[in-house]
């Protein structure tokens, strides 16, 4: 079995001593599965969409397991193709003067609602998407939504295309991926350590089982 995992430096394996500890590749040995990890720092939502699209392509795995970022997580580019993912923080090519002053004004007169409609966007793409090629999935939010998101909650209704008994994405509750790996210890910038990716893994192999039919 082919495994695709994507996600941000939470699947990518940030602050381990060795990534392959990293939750994708204890899952793939769980599962006795071969594992694609595409998981990058600071990713945004809209880029682990992007890492679904361009791995299934690629590798055409059986199961794919998504781990979604956080909400106001998005990268801005500029003429010479580098950017910034906000809020401003990473700089991917070279922290120019005018990421810095775009970074601000972004912070200050950023949308909420905006980001919480982009997020839900993604997943009905992703449904779409995978659903149309037959490959199962599950994914998860990365923290509980905050207020300003939860009117989005309707857009998972079978009425508006979404599927969601099909995978575990419980929104407006506290199963998400910092839930999982509560309460293990952490590295200094927060990410989870060997023992909270071995527990992430579990919990994806657990949903699964669940939606395999195993017992």
């Amino acid at each position: 079995m082919k495994i695709l995992c994507c996600g941000c430096s939470f699947t990518y394996g940030a602050e381990l001593e060795d990534r392959n500890q990293a939750w994708p590749y204890r899952l793939g040995t769980m599962l006795n599965a071969e594992v694609q990890n595409l998981g990058q720092e600071a990713a945004s939502n809209r880029q682990i969409l992007h890492q679904v699209i361009r791995g299934v392509e690629k590798y055409q795995p059986d199961w794919v397991f998504v781990q979604w970022s956080l909400l106001y997580r998005t990268e801005h580019p500029d003429d010479d193709r580098e950017y910034v993912v906000w809020p401003g923080r990473k700089f991917l090519g070279n922290p120019k003067p005018l990421w810095v002053e775009h970074a601000k004004w972004v912070t200050t007169y950023n949308q909420p609602e905006w980001f919480a409609e982009q997020y839900f966007f993604a997943t009905i793409l992703l449904d779409h998407y995978l659903t149309a090629k037959g490959i199962p999935f599950i994914q998860i939010d990365f923290d509980p939504l905050n207020e300003w998101a939860l009117p989005y909650v309707s857009m998972t209704k079978p009425d508006n295309y979404l599927q969601p008994n099909r995978y575990p994405t419980l929104r407006n509750s506290k199963d998400n991926i910092c839930d999982w790996y509560h309460p293990y210890p952490k590295a200094s910038g927060q990410h989870p350590l060997q023992e909270g990716h071995e527990a992430i893994a579990r919990h994806y192999y657990e949903h699964y089982r669940h939606f395999s039919g195993l017992s």
